[in-house]
């Protein structure tokens, strides 16, 4: 059999093709379609005590789209309208030496000093089905309370008084 030098390399180059092409494939789940992204970061904006998990039962349950937690946590996160207000907020905040916690710790009275082992809830606040308000979880998380106070104190010449949010208590 003869064979040309230009067929027996056409031959391979053809023969490699569907190897490199696979080899070349992208690895990992694919990324969402911009629309869902979109729709995700708009759901977190309308919806800011939403957290991913959240976001992601409400995207299955009402518009039949199956998204993990984690997947919606990593788009939530993602783009510029996520970082406007850390860019606009946070600078100003670290001007005026105001400390920023990004949850509700603070404003529930925990980190203020407001509430103790010894505070007691109304029977119709929320505070009495969440673990960390539990007498035991309070009597155990003092400490650091008292830490944080005396952190405070030291460096700013702050008191849990001076720092509480008003009327969010």
């Amino acid at each position: 059999m003869n064979v040309k030098p230009d067929t027996l390399i056409r031959w391979r180059r053809k023969g490699f093709r569907p190897f490199w092409r696979w080899k070349s494939k992208a690895m990992g789940t694919p990324r969402l379609p911009k629309d869902l992204r979109q729709l995700i970061r708009e759901m977190a904006a309308d919806n800011p005590i939403w957290g991913e998990e959240r976001i992601a039962n409400e995207l299955k349950l009402k518009l039949g789209i199956r998204v993990s937690p984690r997947t919606v946590g990593k788009y939530l996160h993602d783009g510029p309208a996520w970082r406007q207000p850390e860019q606009e907020i946070l600078p100003t905040l670290e001007e005026l030496w105001i400390g920023f916690v990004p949850f509700s710790p603070l404003g529930k009275g925990f980190l203020t000093g407001a509430i103790t082992e010894k505070t007691a809830f109304d029977s119709t606040d929320f505070r009495n089905i969440v673990p960390r308000f539990t007498p035991e979880a309070r009597k155990a998380n003092q400490a650091l309370v008292d830490v944080l106070g005396a952190i405070a104190a030291l460096t700013k010449g702050a008191t849990a008084v001076s720092s509480r949010i008003s009327g969010d208590t």
